[in-house]
């Protein structure tokens, strides 16, 4: 297992080493003076961003994007959970996270253009809480409906609850589009591979909640190959 992960880490590390040293331009774009006639270069300090799309999967998404020089740049959000992106009232996914991007954008160094391309490794972390209330309520029953312990005993064990971990390295590639010289339109799309973790969750030294088989790809639980798509939207600052 420890030697899947190196392997998983080292693949990340020649990624960001390939995109460092490849495909390349930087976060300058054009803009017209105040008389809307003259067109010049202007360059941006950083970012603010907020993926608004998460809101409606119960998260909250948002960070800030600095320019490391002219054809790269980092980008660091913070994550607050606090619903499903299932939709389901009965399973509620609570926690915090991070997300770390490194941006190269596309073209020769030094070139300008009006919608910025870029190619970008990712990594996620997130540590979360899943409160099956459906389980609190009712307790819980086998394949065949035998009820195997009590509402009460869940209540009382923490049966219910699920304290775990996700890991997530992947790639996107997005444009940057300038709406305006106050915002941007933040839209991308790619993939990588999610592992989630439990946590220590025990009472006598037996697991009392752990993770079962076939959870589908939207459940954050899901182990596997997750594809990624997004839009945010970002405040511009010189």
């Amino acid at each position: 297992m420890k030697s899947s992960n190196f392997l998983k880490l080292s693949l990340l590390a020649l990624l960001i080493s390939f995109t460092h040293k490849g495909f390349s331009q930087g976060i300058k774009y054009t803009r017209k003076d105040s008389a809307g006639i003259n067109i010049y270069t202007d360059t941006i300090s950083f970012i603010i961003h907020n993926d608004m799309a998460r809101y409606f999967s119960g998260s909250f998404w948002a960070g800030i994007e600095i320019p490391v020089k002219n054809k790269s740049s980092i980008s660091i959000s913070g994550i607050g959970t606090y619903g499903n992106p299932n939709f389901d009232s009965d399973h509620l996914y609570t926690g915090w996270g991070i997300e770390f991007q490194y941006r190269n954008y596309l073209g020769k160094k030094g070139r300008i253009v009006k919608t910025p391309v870029y190619f970008a490794p990712h990594l996620i972390y997130r540590n979360l809480k899943h409160t099956d209330w459906e389980r609190f309520d009712n307790g819980i029953k086998d394949a065949s409906y035998n009820l195997l312990y009590t509402a009460e005993e869940v209540q009382r064990d923490n049966r219910h609850i699920q304290n775990f971990e996700v890991f997530y390295g992947g790639i996107v590639i997005g444009c940057e589009l300038f709406a305006s010289d106050m915002f941007t339109l933040d839209m991308f799309l790619g993939g990588g591979i999610r592992v989630a973790k439990l946590k220590s969750n025990e009472i006598n030294g037996k697991e009392i909640y752990p993770f079962e088989k076939g959870y589908g790809m939207t459940d954050l639980r899901y182990n596997g190959v997750v594809p990624r798509i997004g839009i945010r939207i970002g405040i511009i600052n010189r």
